[in-house]
C-alpha cells in the first residue's frame, strides 16, 4: 500500500510539474491588449465618450502627420542625441538593433510613460493606444496591461498605415507645406 502512495504521490508531481510552463504561457497570454481594426477603435470612439484615446507617436509626428481629436500624446519612445551613420549597427527601439540604412538618432523608451499614463486614466478605463503603424503601440499597450491596465486595446496598422488609408476622421495642427532645409536632421556638421 505504501509503494502504491508514494507512486501515486510521484505521478502527481510530474503531471503538476508538466503542467507548470503551459500555466506560466496561459498567465502571459492573458497580460496583452487586446487588438483591434480602425474601424473598431472608430466606432468604440463613437459610442463612448470616454474612450481615451492614446497616442504614443513622437511629438513631431503627433502635430504634423496628424492625429484623432481628442487623443492624449504620450510618447513610448523618444529620440535620444545618440546619432548613428548609415551602415553602423544602431537601436531602432530600445529592443531592436538593427544596421542604420540611413544616418539617424536612436530611439530610447520614455522613463516617464507610465508616469504620464497613471496621471491620465484609472486602470479600469477603456483605453484604445495607437501610433503609427501599430509596432510601437502594441509595446505600448502591452505595458498597460502587465501593469495592471484591465481595458487596453492596440488599434492596428496604427494612424498612418490604417486610420488614415481607411479615410477616418482626422486632425493635424500644422500643415507643413515647404521644409526649410535648416530644419532637416541630421544637421550637416561637416561645414
Amino acid at each position: 500500500m505504501k509503494k502504491v502512495t508514494k507512486y501515486l504521490v510521484l505521478i502527481s508531481l510530474i503531471m503538476i510539474i508538466s503542467l507548470l510552463p503551459k500555466a506560466s504561457a496561459w498567465s502571459a497570454e492573458a497580460k496583452l491588449a487586446e487588438n483591434i481594426t480602425c474601424k473598431e477603435a472608430y466606432d468604440m470612439i463613437q459610442k463612448n465618450s470616454k474612450v481615451i484615446l492614446l497616442d504614443v507617436r513622437t511629438q513631431p509626428e503627433f502635430q504634423f502627420v496628424g492625429y484623432i481629436a481628442g487623443a492624449f500624446n504620450i510618447p513610448y519612445w523618444l529620440m535620444s542625441s545618440k546619432f548613428t551613420e548609415k551602415g553602423k549597427e544602431y537601436a531602432f527601439a530600445p529592443d531592436i538593433t538593427q544596421k542604420a540604412p540611413m544616418s539617424r538618432y536612436q530611439f530610447t523608451k520614455n522613463p516617464d510613460f507610465m508616469t504620464y499614463v497613471n496621471k491620465l486614466a484609472k486602470p479600469t478605463d477603456k483605453i484604445i493606444v495607437y501610433c503609427g503603424s501599430s509596432k510601437r503601440s502594441a509595446k505600448a499597450a502591452d505595458d498597460l496591461v502587465k501593469a495592471g491596465y484591465e481595458n487596453v486595446y492596440n488599434m492596428l496598422k496604427g494612424f498612418s498605415k490604417g486610420y488614415v488609408k481607411e479615410k477616418l476622421p482626422s486632425e493635424k495642427m500644422f500643415e507643413v507645406k515647404t521644409i526649410d532645409p535648416k530644419f532637416i536632421y541630421p544637421p550637416d556638421v561637416s561645414k
